[in-house]
C-alpha cells in the first residue's frame, strides 16, 4: 500500500495489515481502546469500561500486568453472558506478539455487539461500509501519515515556557475535545479526537525522545532506576522500560544484532539471512523476500543447529516482537550482559533521552547528516568519532551523544544516536 492508498482507504483490515509494519503495541492497543469508545453506550456493565481505561493506562505505563489481567478476566466473564466484555477483554492482551490481529479482534467483537444491539442482528451491507470508514479514520487519527512521519523542530516546544508541549500533555490527560480549543487552526482536524492524536503523539515524542509513547519513559520505567538500567547485566530486566515503546523495526535490528555477536560462528547462510532481515527492518524488501529467505534461514539451521542459526530464523519473522522476546528467552544468564549492553546501543537512556537540534543537522551543508547516513549504508561505524566530532563543531554539547560515538564498544544497525540524526523512529 503507498500513501495515497492509505490516504483514501476504506477498508480497515487492509490499513492494519499495512501498519503491521510501522506502529507499535501501544498504538495498537489504543487504537482498539478508542474503537471501543465509539461504542461507549453499548458497553452496559462498569466493568467493561473499565477494562478499557486500564488497557490505556497499561499502554502507557500506569497499569501493571497484573491489574490488566485482572480486569481483562473480568472483561471476558461479563462477555459469556452479554457480549459486551469481549470487545474490552481483546483491548487487554498482555504484550501480544501479534498486535495488529489483537486490534482487529477487538474491533470484531465491538461490531458484533453493535450488530446485536443496535440492528438485531440484520446490519446492512451499508451500515457496514459506514462502520469500516468511520474505523479507517479513526486509525489514521491514532497512527497519522506512516509514509511521511511528522519532525517537530525543538525550538516549537521550548517557545513561551513549553506551552505546546503543556497542551498537548493537558489533551491526553484531560480529553481532547476542550484541549484542541487552544489550539492554532493549522493544528486543528476534523474528526474524531483520542487520547492517541498522532500530532500530540509527535509533540511528545520529540520531549520524550520515543517512537510513539505519549508519556516519558521515566513514568514507565518506574521499576527501574537509571542506575539499573545503565549497568543492567540482565537483558530481560532491561526489557522492562521499554515494553509497549518499541517499534517493530528496533525489535528486528535487535534480534540481528544479538545473532551479530556470535560474529567468529556466522556461515555466508546466516550473514545473507542477517542482510535480508536488516533490510526487512527498512522496509526495502517485501513479504514474499522475506518469506523465502526464512525458509532457506531454517534449512541452514537445520544442518548446524546452533543458536547463531537459531537466531537468524528468528530474525526474519513476520512479527518481530515475537522474535526479540524468544531471543531474550533464550539467552543464558551468564551471556545476558551483552544483550543488555545491545539493547542500550539501540535505545541510548531511556532516563535522560538525548534532543538532536535541528540546527546541527543543517550545519556546513548538512555535513552531519550525510556522515551518519554514509555509516547506515555502509555499516562502516568506524567513522563514529568521525561523527562525533562533526557534532561538536555543528554546536552540539550534549555528552551523551558524543561519548557514544566516542566509546570503543561496538555499534551496531540502529544505534541511538544515527536513527535521532536521520530521523529513524
Amino acid at each position: 500500500m503507498d500513501e495515497a492508498k492509505w490516504l483514501k482507504c476504506k477498508h480497515l483490515r487492509l490499513m492494519l495489515a499495512c501498519q503491521h509494519w510501522k506502529s507499535t503495541s501501544r498504538k495498537m492497543r489504543l487504537f482498539a481502546c478508542a474503537a471501543c469508545r465509539r461504542y461507549w453506550h453499548l458497553l452496559s456493565d462498569e466493568r467493561s469500561r473499565n477494562a478499557v481505561e486500564v488497557a490505556e493506562r497499561f499502554a502507557d505505563g500506569l497499569a501493571s500486568a497484573n491489574e490488566l489481567a485482572q480486569v481483562q478476566e473480568e472483561a471476558r466473564m461479563i462477555g459469556k453472558y452479554n457480549g459486551d466484555g469481549l470487545g474490552p477483554a481483546t483491548c487487554c492482551w498482555d504484550d501480544d506478539p501479534y498486535p495488529p490481529e489483537a486490534a482487529q479482534e477487538a474491533v470484531d467483537q465491538m461490531l458484533m455487539v453493535l450488530e446485536d444491539e443496535c440492528f438485531e442482528g440484520e446490519m446492512s451491507q451499508r451500515q457496514v461500509r459506514a462502520e469500516d470508514r468511520a474505523l479507517t479514520d479513526l486509525l489514521r487519527e491514532v497512527v497519522g501519515n506512516p509514509f511521511r512521519r511528522i519532525s517537530l523542530d525543538p525550538a516549537l516546544l521550548r517557545w513561551n515556557d513549553a506551552t505546546v508541549v503543556k497542551l498537548a500533555q493537558a489533551s491526553t490527560t484531560t480529553g481532547l475535545s476542550t484541549a484542541c480549543q487552544c489550539w492554532p487552526t493549522h493544528l486543528k482536524k476534523r474528526g474524531a479526537r483520542t487520547r492517541a492524536s498522532s500530532i500530540i503523539a509527535a509533540i511528545q515524542v520529540r520531549t520524550s525522545g520515543v517512537a510513539g509513547s505519549s508519556t516519558s519513559w521515566r513514568a514507565r520505567s518506574n521499576r527501574m532506576t537509571e542506575a539499573e538500567w545503565l549497568n543492567c547485566p540482565d537483558a530481560a530486566e532491561s526489557w522492562v522500560p521499554l515494553r509497549g515503546h518499541v517499534s517493530e523495526r528496533k525489535h528486528r535490528l535487535f534480534v540481528c544484532a544479538c545473532c551479530r555477536l556470535w560474529h567468529h560462528n556466522l556461515s555466508t547462510a546466516i550473514l545473507k539471512a542477517l542482510e535480508v532481515a536488516e533490510r526487512a527492518a527498512d522496509e526495502l524488501i517485501g513479504w514474499a523476500d522475506l518469506a523465502a529467505a526464512e525458509a532457506e534461514a531454517f534449512a541452514a539451521f537445520g544442518r548446524t543447529r546452533n543458536r547463531a542459526a537459531h537466531f537468524a530464523v528468528w530474525s526474519l519473522h513476520p512479527h518481530p516482537g515475537k522474535a526479540s522476546g524468544e531471543v531474550v528467552g533464550c539467552v543464558r544468564k551468564q551471556e545476558g550482559g551483552e544483550h543488555a549492553a545491545v539493547l542500550r546501543e539501540l535505545f541510548g537512556n531511556p532516563f535522560r533521552p538525548a534532543v538532536v537540534e535541528s540546527s546541527w543537522l543543517a550545519w556546513n551543508d548538512s555535513s552531519v547528516v550525510k556522515i551518519a547516513q554514509a555509516s547506515y549504508d555502509e555499516r562502516a561505524f568506524d567513522s563514529m568519532p568521525i561523527l562525533a566530532d562533526a557534532l561538536e563543531d555543528a554546536g552540539c554539547h550534549d555528552v551523551d551523544i558524543l561519548t557514544h560515538c566516542r566509546q570503543p564498544e561496538r555499534h551496531v544497525l540502529g544505534c541511538w544516536v544515527i536513527d535521532s540524526i536521520l530521523r529513524r523512529g
